[in-house]
């Protein structure tokens, strides 16, 4: 059984008539270069041949099923399987159903709404739709927790703790946003509840400041997650 070193496990990436080639679990498979599932040594537009892949293959919806349609080359040296953190049965589960794409949307899209509500409101002096707008914040900053917290998971377990810019801007994005959603939520509650008129001054100014701050954000998350799903699409 021939033995391939990370080095050699690179070469077949599967472009320019190479080979496609991965591990998983220490062993090195070989893709036929007639699939479809790996045009141009790309499987679901986001797993790359010539890497391992076995954080990857352990928490897919297929599991390691798709061996049954690789070939067995050998074995790779000094595989980093050991360094692989492998998630509880629960959480595996959990990430197989890829929960962190799915809940995204929901923040992003309530977000960027909102915002456009605030600037309508600002542009026609229409209390209505900046009513509008704190309601959908209201169901995004909910749903929020969920989406950063399945943004963790799929950090820690998809990605082993990946310390890429595009994740340290995601933590950073992340840490701000339930400030600035609470900070809107907070606003809104003070102008509404504790002044006796319809709000104006600084602090209404400051409080549609934010949230378009709000919406840049989300917007700047979905952004990055897009650059880490996608890295060959910059």
């Amino acid at each position: 059984m021939t033995l391939y070193t990370a080095e050699e496990l690179k070469l077949g990436d599967g472009k320019n008539g190479r080979p496609i080639l991965f591990a998983y679990r220490g062993n090195v498979y070989e893709v036929s270069p007639e699939s479809k599932l790996w045009k141009n040594g790309l499987h679901m537009g986001r797993h790359m041949a010539g890497t391992d892949l076995t954080k990857d293959m352990e928490i897919s919806p297929h599991g390691i099923d798709a061996l049954s349609k690789a070939k067995l080359l050998g074995k790779i040296v000094a595989s980093p399987l050991t360094s692989i953190e492998l998630p509880h049965a629960w959480v595996a589960l959990l990430l197989s159903k890829h929960p962190h794409p799915i809940s995204s949307h929901f923040p992003i899209a309530l977000s960027v709404t909102a915002a456009l509500f605030s600037i309508v409101s600002i542009l026609f002096d229409l209390r209505i739709t900046e009513l509008a707008g704190v309601f959908n914040l209201i169901v995004a900053t909910i749903i929020m927790p969920f989406t950063i917290l399945t943004g963790y998971l799929s950090w820690r377990y998809n990605y082993q703790r990946k310390n890429s810019f595009e994740f340290k801007a995601k933590i950073l994005l992340s840490i701000l946003l339930p400030f600035s959603m609470l900070g809107v939520l907070c606003l809104f509650g003070y102008q509404y509840f504790f002044t006796d008129s319809y709000p104006t001054g600084p602090i209404h100014g400051l409080y549609h400041v934010l949230v378009v701050t709000t919406a840049l954000n989300v917007v700047a998350l979905g952004y990055f997650g897009g650059r880490i799903t996608f890295p060959d699409r910059r």
